[in-house]
């Protein structure tokens, strides 16, 4: 569920991409130094904009080192660390620790099995340094389960729901500030990855059957799952199978239905990020959430050349 808060990284000058990179080695070797090398194999980029927005908020004192790179060896790189960075790090286990869980329950996959014994020990150990935000995400996790077994019409907007509650809570728990509205962000942002992700995962989600928000809707409803096949498979061959127009035309409905969806859900991302005041990186920020958390859907979702207008 987590990737979407990407930065945009063509609209940062060379400057600000200096100063993302940073956070995000700087999150990474908070990963290996709170918990070990395996660990840092769980880094996100949703967790780096949490690191760059608390460290922002909170002005924490920071450390700048020259590291090695555990994926470039050889490499010399700068890390921005704090407690900030450190504290992602840990909510970083929490969240692949409970995704792995979820993959073990969807697909009962032996590579989750396998991360998820592997992360055990440094699950636990977050666990012990927060047990009340650890023990609300597990009961959320197992909500989240529950109506996915029994899906209706609105269990998408129950589950977008739990999932924005349990990242109203991440965010709010390290800020020293606006406590409220680093909730607010996180809530409604929880609900813009829920659907995000929803949306990417529409057309495997259909041929798998598996639950998907949308796919509940009466909207959608009237489509096979073989509607739902990637734009390449849409368009290229629109000059050579007449079929095609057909599905071509469905795939744009679908991808302007879906984007007026996540449109409300974004708005409300923007509005709660107004309101926190910050010490820096402000235009970094303003990138991810404007811009590069529509990376995954435009790129899903692109109109070829030859796309039908």
């Amino acid at each position: 569920m987590f990737g979407t808060v990407t930065p945009n990284l063509t609209h940062l000058t060379e400057k600000q991409k200096a100063e993302y990179k940073s956070h995000y080695c700087g999150l990474c070797h908070s990963l290996k130094d709170t918990h070990n090398n395996f660990c840092r194999l769980a880094l996100t980029y949703d967790m780096t904009f949490l690191s760059i927005l608390l460290s922002a908020l909170n002005e924490p004192v920071q450390t700048l080192v020259n590291c090695n790179c555990l994926f470039h060896p050889g490499s010399k790189f700068k890390a921005t660390k704090s407690d900030c960075s450190e504290f992602c790090a840990n909510m970083t286990i929490l969240f692949a620790y409970h995704k792995l869980a979820d993959d073990i329950n969807d697909d009962n996959s032996v590579i989750a099995k396998i991360g998820s014994k592997a992360l055990k020990s440094n699950y636990k150990s977050v666990a012990d340094k927060y047990p009340e935000l650890c023990k609300n995400v597990e009961s959320a996790m197992k909500k989240i389960f529950k109506l996915e077994q029994n899906p209706t019409p609105l269990t998408g907007d129950e589950i977008s729901a739990i999932f924005g509650e349990i990242l109203g809570q991440v965010f709010a728990e390290h800020a020293i500030f606006c406590k409220d509205y680093m909730y607010e962000l996180g809530f409604s942002l929880g609900q813009f990855i829920y659907f995000m992700d929803a949306a990417i995962d529409i057309a495997q989600d259909s041929a798998s059957n598996k639950f998907n928000p949308f796919l509940q809707t009466e909207h959608l409803k009237q489509y096979k799952p073989g509607d739902f096949a990637t734009a390449k498979e849409y368009y290229e061959p629109i000059d050579k199978v007449i079929k095609v127009f057909k599905n071509a035309r469905i795939y744009k409905t679908l991808r302007n239905y879906l984007q007026e969806i996540l449109k409300n859900y974004a708005g409300k991302v923007m509005l709660s990020f107004e309101q926190i005041p910050l010490a820096s990186s402000e235009e970094i920020l303003q990138n991810i959430l404007y811009e590069g958390m529509w990376a995954s859907f435009n790129l899903k979702y692109k109109t070829p050349n030859n796309a039908l207008k």
